[in-house]
């Protein structure tokens, strides 16, 4: 029996590690491995912040590492000291019975154990090097020391040292571990590390390193993803931050809208200005930030180009004035850190930047050290330069693609470049709003309000359009948009600012009345017909038409035309009332045969699905299979002539031209071909689409309403009792189908919610002097 103990923090006396002859290896009451052939115990940290780790290799040829912290799942701290009891005599029994934690046969927690493979079966632990050294040292069958350094390890000491603020030995762990360096900046959060950027150069000390670490920088935390869970005994020493509430905020003042790739190298930038002296190194690494931000400030990293090249100008003035060499020791030349510029970011972006900065020669020098041909880049630049600056920098914006800069330059090259202007408005509508801005005279502003028109009338924005052209005062383009629209109240107001006459109004309106009617608004026509051609019959006509039949009676009587209500407005209403009593039990009755289908198909499915799990594929009786597309010459639902479907193809003014509309583009768009395998779905999906549509019972309550005005209850009665058996009827048969979806799936989830029903249905019909639904078997 080999025992090991480590005083505990909040435990009296030794925690118990042990490993028997059977191989199971036990911390305390907590069986860790039952296939054990060796274990050692590593301490990382210093005192306050200390871990224990149990490495230990198993009969697999596996080295497993888990902490003591995760096995106990108490949240122990370990002081620091461990202690080898294994040369007690007597023997220590550890309780073997039901409390015991077997973690290998854990399911649905995190993995505490870390394994690796070890490279020769049989290798058994020796020792392990506490603190820092996260060496852990093995022997081999063959009495071979070997050396390994397990990765969890190896993050616990690089969290140790940032626990102390030491960013060298952390990157230098990182670095021959080959640890992404990006845990160095999310272990405390980038907002926490750019507050120490100065203390991590300076510590750090190699602009090497800190290279390193710029070109490793990406958005996603280490801490949630590749180490996520790893550093589990570190993380609540880790939330205990020496950081006050005032220097979070400056934080969050100094970075509100800020990622952390860019806020991190900004960091990073402004400690190597401060801490490290001028060098060509510090120059190179500060390009280095500049190029990886996100997204990649090249145009500042070529200003400072720029700059070194300026300087480096001056200085050989310098020196031809004094005879005198004189070199630049403190900065890299201009050609050098373009170089790197260029390695670090592809030749297109870097020379769309110069471009950017409106500096040719800066983009020639770009060219100049690419590898592409002079030919490709040298008669553009010559062309540029030939042109004066406002235009210059308005081709190069539009090579760019920045067009709000473009037009702001090409409307400093004066007025004789407006039309170019106007344009480039056209192409890129959006710049309509910029150029209501730059431009402030007043025949400039009618144009692109004309202009803008255009755009929004091609648009189909018919009233945007119409303001526009208000605007510059363009009302007969107005009058033309309202009309497009259809907004005829717009089209009169315009007609009235024009000063037509009486008979061009009238015109006017007998044509606007034929597009109305055209776009299916005869309501709106008949309001025309009647205030503007003062046509009573016309407006009553287009009224029913409409199936606005209040106001077609209450427009007949007010121009003391009673007798059109008997003659016209009643049998319309009468007719349509009938027509739909005549299609809703039409309805009711392609109803219960589209039912009937889909229980026939769906008992005729489950029995052969019976028969095939019974027998061999190869004995099913075809016989019942065939007989589901028996019935499908019986069945006239899908090709009779007088189905509800078909009813729907007479003029607007039969009474069922909206019943089913919904139902009937479903059916038209998915036909339902009788004994094919997806019949069964398209009977479910259609009996639901026969539903009635919200227009469809509001245009029933008007017709209500109206055959109770003029004498018909009993008419409105039949009417509203086959409306309410045709809902119920239909949501019966969508309640039975999902009962049978519910029972065949196992599931009882969907259920109809009888209340509810009947509370839409006191709300959709107020017309209780019209009788009560009766109550339908």
């Amino acid at each position: 029996l080999w025992l090991r103990a480590v005083v505990v923090e909040s435990m009296e006396g030794a925690l118990l590690v042990a490993l028997d002859e059977q191989g199971q290896l036990q911390v305390e009451s907590h069986l860790v491995c039952s296939d054990c052939t060796s274990f050692v115990l590593h301490l990382t940290g210093l005192k306050e912040h200390s871990v224990v780790h149990i490495v230990y290799t198993t009969k697999q040829g596996m080295l497993h590492v888990a902490s003591l912290e995760e096995i106990l799942g108490s949240g122990m701290q370990t002081v620091g000291t461990i202690q080898d009891i294994s040369h007690l005599s007597s023997p220590v029994c550890l309780e073997q019975d039901g409390g015991k934690k077997d973690l290998d046969k854990k399911v649905g927690k995190r993995d505490l154990l870390q394994a690796r493979p070890l490279w020769e079966r049989g290798a058994k632990l020796i020792a392990a090097l506490g603190g820092t050294d996260v060496a852990v040292i093995l022997q081999t069958a063959r009495g071979n020391l070997e050396t390994v350094y397990p990765r969890d390890l190896v993050l616990g000491s690089i969290a140790t040292a940032l626990f102390q603020w030491n960013f060298k030995d952390a990157i230098l762990l990182a670095r021959q571990h080959r640890i992404d360096l990006n845990i160095i900046v999310d272990f405390w959060g980038w907002r926490k590390f750019v507050q120490m950027a100065c203390e991590f150069v300076k510590q750090v000390n190699n602009l090497n390193y800190v290279t390193e670490l710029v070109c490793a920088i990406k958005h996603e935390s280490v801490m949630d993803t590749v180490y996520k869970g790893a550093l589990c005994p570190f993380l609540k020493e880790r939330d205990m931050v020496p950081f006050t509430s005032e220097v979070l905020s400056s934080i969050h003042l100094e970075f509100p809208n800020c990622n952390k790739v860019k806020g991190v190298l900004e960091a990073l930038r402004g400690a190597l200005e401060k801490e490290v002296d001028g060098s060509p190194s510090r120059e190179l690494c500060i390009l280095t930030t500049l190029t990886h931000s996100d997204p990649p400030e090249l145009e500042e990293a070529l200003k400072r180009i720029k700059k070194l090249r300026e300087e480096e100008i001056c200085h050989l003035q310098e020196s031809m004035d004094t005879g005198a060499i004189l070199l630049l020791k403190e900065k890299p030349s201009s050609e050098d850190a373009l170089k790197h510029l260029l390695w670090l970011s592809d030749f297109e972006s870097v020379f769309n930047a110069a471009l950017g900065l409106y500096d040719l020669h800066l983009a020639a020098m770009v060219a100049s050290h690419s590898q592409c041909d002079p030919k490709e880049f040298l008669p553009f630049l010559q062309e540029l330069e030939e042109m004066a600056p406002p235009v210059m920098r308005y081709t190069i914006d539009c090579k760019l693609q920045k067009f709000e800069s473009a037009l702001c330059n090409l409307g400093n090259a004066g007025n004789s470049h407006f039309s170019e202007c106007l344009k480039l408005m056209k192409s890129k509508p959006e710049l309509f709003h910029l150029g209501k801005q730059i431009f402030k005279e007043s025949s400039q502003r009618m144009s692109i309000l004309e202009a803008w028109g255009d755009h929004l009338l091609s648009e189909g924005s018919y009233e945007d359009a119409a303001a526009a052209y208000c605007s510059c005062s363009q009302l007969q383009k107005a009058m033309s948009s309202y009309r497009a629209g259809g907004i005829w109240q717009g089209v009169f107001v315009i007609a009235g600012m024009l000063g037509l006459t009486h008979e061009e109004v009238s015109k006017l309106a007998a044509g606007l009345c034929e597009e109305l009617q055209a776009m299916g608004r005869p309501g709106d026509a008949a309001k025309i017909i009647l205030e503007y051609c003062n046509d009573v019959e016309g407006a009553i006509r287009l009224f029913i038409e409409a199936r606005e039949w209040v106001e077609a009676v209450r427009v007949a009587v007010s121009h003391c035309c009673v007798n059109q209500v008997k003659a016209h407005i009643e049998p319309a209403a009468v007719e349509c009332a009938n027509t739909q009593i005549a299609d809703l039990e039409g309805g009711q009755e392609k109803i219960g045969k589209y039912l009937t289908r889909y229980l026939t198909i769906r008992e005729h499915r489950i029995l052969l699905a019976m028969k095939i799990k019974m027998e061999s594929s190869e004995e099913i009786d075809e016989d019942l299979s065939l007989e589901i597309r028996s019935n499908a010459s019986n069945m006239s639902a899908y090709t009779s002539s007088s189905t509800v479907a078909s009813k729907m193809s007479n003029t607007r003014s039969t009474p069922g031209s909206h019943l089913h509309l919904h139902g009937q583009r479903k059916s038209r768009s998915r036909k339902i071909r009788a004994g094919s395998p997806g019949e069964e779905t398209a009977l479910v999906e259609h009996l639901r689409s026969l539903a009635l549509t919200n227009d469809t019972l509001e245009e029933i309550r008007k017709l209500l309403h109206m055959l109770v005005l003029v004498g018909h209850a009993l008419v409105a009665e039949k009417l509203q009792h086959v409306t309410m058996q045709y809902q119920y009827v239909q949501e019966e048969a969508i309640k039975q189908i999902d009962e049978k979806i519910a029972e065949e799936a196992g599931d009882n989830a969907i259920k109809v919610d009888k209340a509810s029903k009947s509370k839409n249905l006191d709300r959709r019909w107020p017309w209780v002097v019209l009788g009560a639904p009766a109550k339908v078997d």
